[in-house]
């Protein structure tokens, strides 16, 4: 195998490491379950056994662009999805 190293490159793990890190350090906080996995990887649970929320998924959705974006939620009476419109944001479906 043949390590190479490009110079003046950006890694997008990088950058999203302290993302991760911070994730992981408020995972009780922001109602997440962390276990490890056999092979060392760590899992991240945000609503499958446990309760996640907003937040949460917010800074995962800003892990996912590489700490490249950042997510705002709004609150918001109508939501639009395509040419339909929700008459509330309350509403589980439109």
């Amino acid at each position: 195998m043949i390590d190479i190293q490009p110079t003046n490159s950006i890694s997008v793990n990088q950058l999203a490491q302290p993302l991760v890190v911070a994730l992981l350090n408020d995972a009780a906080t922001l109602n997440l379950g962390i276990s490890k996995h056999n092979s060392g990887a760590i899992i991240v649970d945000a609503g499958i056994d446990v309760a996640g929320g907003l937040e949460a998924g917010r800074r995962i959705a800003e892990i996912c662009m590489g700490a490249w974006g950042r997510l705002l939620l709004h609150n918001s009476y109508r939501l639009s999805i395509g040419q339909q419109a929700c008459k509330s944001a309350q509403r589980d479906l439109c």
